[in-house]
């Protein structure tokens, strides 16, 4: 009987073409979730670096105490930006029946800028239905 050449292993170390993929994928996902900020969170920072050295910005924590004492839910996003030559607050809110509203506050003031949303005249605590209004 005629002998046998050993067999080969392939390049990838044993591993299956699947397996490689599935490492690869994963590598590709731990890169992305835990390999530094994207982009676009890079550039909000310094967007609100930049606003914070051009004067007093009032933090983000003490305007949504406001929210939360007018309105009841929770924020679900916020953003920095700039409208008409000023730092404004965007923040989209979530009211426990679901429905979203859009809040836009001046980020110096503090002041309601703009109130966007379904049905506001019942977002507001204490409202009653067909009725009530902004603190």
């Amino acid at each position: 009987m005629a002998a046998r050449p050993p067999a080969r292993r392939p390049a990838h170390g044993g591993a299956t073409p699947a397996l490689a993929l599935a490492l690869a994928a994963l590598l590709a996902l731990a890169a992305a979730l835990f390999g530094g900020r994207p982009a676009e969170a890079r550039d909000r920072a310094a967007h609100e670096r930049a606003w914070a050295g051009r004067g007093a910005l009032r933090p983000l924590a003490e305007l949504l105490a406001v929210l939360e004492r007018a309105l009841p839910g929770r924020m679900i996003e916020a953003d920095l930006d700039e409208e008409d030559g000023r730092p404004v607050y965007e923040i989209d809110w979530l009211l426990p029946d679901g429905r979203k509203l859009e809040v836009t506050l001046d980020a110096r003031s503090g002041a309601w800028l703009k109130l966007e949303g379904p049905r506001l005249e019942t977002a507001f605590r204490g409202s009653a239905p067909g009725g009530g209004g902004r603190p």
